[in-house]
């Protein structure tokens, strides 16, 4: 009898790793991925999960932690939040993209609606059919923002895809918001994905199709950076076997984006080689920049960022287009 009360007491922190692991975020969660992202039991048992909604302020959150041991608080293994309030949706945005727009990010396989920002965090949105509109008329939507906790979004980053996409859709069911279930289209297999020629079989469906035939120096690469559904769209030129971009073309799309080209009281960017647009009755930018020793001029850059407004508006069935206006000084952000 001491014998088995001593092995069941042993194998409790095991059985207490499999129960936290199948009932967090109410049990929505895929369990192979969940467990793929868990630190190993031999090493860290699962101190305890979380989830918590406040309906009225339309907020959704769920977490799963660790034990660390040696008196340290438990660290989380991936936390998930989950807005359908503008005010929220915004600084999560612009923190997400406070330098200017031209924080990195990774696509998400084709037709999912959101994207790997640079943190490694898996950003999901999508419009609240349930909800309505807002009180200035533009459908609400959710933007649902899981993240590992540890250096796991780097070593599984499709366990992370698969957890947020089950997570978004808990969010979704729990806050009222009526958006079509989200859906796991594809493996991610990296973060930084491979460059592809510069050949319109190789940019075409992609956030580089626009580049797929311009002038541009010789060995260029495309590496698109996003896919064509999600709420920001990124593509990067590089030189040759380079990783590091030589020239980067982004569009932001929603009325959040509007801050990242400090509009004036009459509602014109400070930047005047950006374009813009209305997308779904709200506000869409696009911009570009060049390293100097890329081998465009000005005149070439403003042209690339037309060409690139005008591919995705056509895509997204946006209106009201307009086009950089010159002349400008391009030069690459710091700290990219």
């Amino acid at each position: 009898m001491i014998v088995l009360g001593l092995a069941g007491y042993g194998t409790f922190p095991y059985a207490k790793d499999w129960w936290l692991s199948r009932e967090v975020c109410g049990g929505a969660l895929p369990d192979d991925a969940v467990d793929a992202l868990s630190p190993d039991s031999g090493e860290h048992h699962l101190a305890e999960s979380d989830e918590k909604r406040v309906g009225a302020l339309g907020s959704y959150r769920c977490e799963l932690s660790y034990d660390r041991g040696e008196d340290a608080p438990p660290a989380s293994v991936f936390s998930v939040t989950a807005d359908t309030r503008r005010d929220p949706q915004d600084a999560s945005l612009w923190g997400t993209f406070e330098d200017e727009g031209w924080s990195a990010v990774s696509p998400l396989p084709d037709g999912m609606p959101g994207f790997i920002d640079d943190s490694g965090a898996v950003q999901l949105m999508a419009k609240c059919p349930e909800l309505g509109k807002d009180d200035d008329g533009r459908p609400r939507r959710i933007l649902v923002r899981t993240a590992a906790g540890w250096d796991a979004d780097r070593k599984a980053p499709d366990a992370l895809v698969g957890v947020a996409v089950a997570a978004a859709n808990r969010a979704s069911e729990q806050l009222g918001c009526g958006a079509k279930p989200f859906k796991k289209t594809g493996k991610v297999r990296s973060t930084d994905p491979e460059p592809v020629a510069l050949e319109p079989s190789k940019a075409a469906g992609t956030v580089c199709a626009a580049f797929a035939e311009a002038d541009l120096p010789a060995g260029t690469k495309l590496r698109p950076r996003s896919n064509s559904s999600a709420p920001v769209a990124r593509c990067e030129l590089v030189k040759g076997g380079d990783r590091a971009p030589k020239a980067v073309f982004g569009a932001w799309y929603g009325d959040w984006s509007k801050r990242l080209i400090h509009e004036d009281t009459h509602g014109h960017p400070r930047r005047p080689d950006t374009a813009t647009a209305r997308c779904d009755g709200e506000t869409a930018v696009f911009d570009g920049w060049a390293e100097d020793d890329f081998g465009l001029t000005d005149r070439q850059v403003r042209a690339l960022i037309a060409d690139f407004s005008s591919a995705e508006t056509t895509h997204r069935k946006c209106t009201s287009l307009t086009r950089p206006t010159p002349p400008a000084v391009k030069s690459s952000p710091s700290g990219v």
